[in-house]
């Protein structure tokens, strides 16, 4: 278990410095534009240009990467994406900065799968739930932890693009002196193709897909939920990442010895619990906040089981492309997802956030059951062992 852990501490390191200084930058962006009174509309477009960049980077970077190496991607993406922050700072213009956050979109795309495919390269049936555990673990507390540039640096200054730009140029070196060599080289089979990989796990490819409607969603407006029960923004939303970031090792390693796809399923439904307790429960002061933490925790764990799930099912191989058809399944979702719950909290306030949630996991439970009895006859044709298992 040592040696594979070593063999994944790079590109950990590597991703928690970058996702740190873009979690801030993220943020940041929006207030920038606020600052210089943009319109609401002109904002939601210039982070729409970041997502529409996230998936065409699921589309397009997929055989860059196979043939350039994942070492070498990961530094032109964490490069490019230092470049885009810089040229920001130099020079406003709405258009412009829709371009740049499309460019740096495309780039963080890159980065999740290079990141991904690794570790899934590196992990077996029997250690992939923790090893995708400790990445989201990595991943939330670098996001959290990013925020706190807020309270060091004067935003309306240019320190917060330098200060950005240097933390994704710096988040190079670890990837970079890792001794560990770069994935093997693969090529596309039809055992990996979008509609194998769905025949394959159907439940792994839909929870990716309602994983980013819920997440998406969730990011989106929680806030408003916050404000609707006149609670502390902050607290109610870091009591959310904070659960999802708590809950990843337990669950992960509980999927590690049990049936991944019941364990997906018992997750949705749980959602039900603090997403209609919100809405019951919202006059009792302090509950919404412990019900926070509780969703955070169920919510945040669907997508590493569902990549998981998906693994499972296949040969270790094409895990770069693998990675890239379950983010682009997890983007399409977190895109569609806020836009269909501001339909709904348009007409039900932020409490429909509650039952949009809930409606969705439902689904995701219900949809899980039906494909149980496919599941137990595919049972037979796991994965073969990881040459990392043998430490295990």
């Amino acid at each position: 278990m040592a040696k594979l852990w070593l063999s994944v501490l790079g590109p950990l390191f590597s991703l928690a410095i970058l996702v740190t200084g873009g979690g801030f930058f993220t943020s940041f962006v929006s207030v920038a534009l606020y600052n210089r009174d943009v319109s609401e509309t002109i904002i939601g477009n210039i982070h729409a240009c970041y997502f529409a960049g996230l998936i065409a980077g699921c589309l397009v970077l997929e055989k860059l990467i196979i043939r350039v190496g994942h070492i070498q991607s990961f530094a032109v993406f964490a490069f490019t994406t230092a470049v885009t922050i810089l040229a920001q700072g130099i020079y406003f213009d709405s258009f412009f900065w829709g371009a740049l956050r499309f460019i740096a979109g495309v780039c963080l795309a890159g980065v999740y799968i290079v990141i991904e495919s690794w570790l899934l390269d590196r992990s077996s049936m029997v250690t992939r739930g923790r090893v995708l555990a400790v990445y989201l673990i990595a991943y939330y507390g670098a996001q959290a932890f990013g925020q706190i540039f807020f309270d060091w640096i004067d935003v309306d200054s240019n320190g917060p693009y330098f200060t950005a730009s240097l933390i994704a140029a710096l988040s190079v070196i670890p990837v970079f002196i890792t001794q560990e060599k770069n994935p093997m080289k693969e090529d596309l089979t039809d055992e990996q193709s979008l509609f194998a990989l769905y025949q394959k796990s159907p439940l792994g490819m839909i929870g990716s897909f309602f994983s980013g409607i819920i997440l998406g969603s969730i990011f989106a407006f929680i806030p408003n939920v916050a404000l609707e029960l006149d609670l502390r923004i902050s607290l109610f939303m870091g009591l959310t990442i904070l659960g999802g970031t708590l809950w990843q090792w337990p669950i992960g390693k509980l999927s590690d010895k049990m049936d991944r796809q019941k364990l997906l399923i018992a997750l949705s439904f749980l959602v039900l619990l603090p997403t209609f307790g919100l809405k019951l429960l919202d006059e009792i002061s302090f509950v919404p906040y412990i019900l926070a933490f509780i969703l955070g925790g169920l919510t945040f764990t669907i997508y590493p089981l569902s990549v998981a799930l998906v693994c499972d099912r296949v040969k270790q191989k094409g895990m770069t492309h693998i990675a890239g058809v379950l983010l682009l399944a997890y983007s399409i979702g977190a895109t569609i997802g806020p836009l269909v719950a501001s339909w709904i909290i348009a007409f039900l306030g932020a409490s429909g956030l509650y039952y949009f949630i809930g409606v969705n996991a439902l689904f995701l439970g219900l949809f899980g059951i039906k494909t149980l009895p496919k599941a137990f006859s595919d049972q037979k044709n796991n994965e073969e062992p990881s040459i990392l298992e043998e430490n295990f």
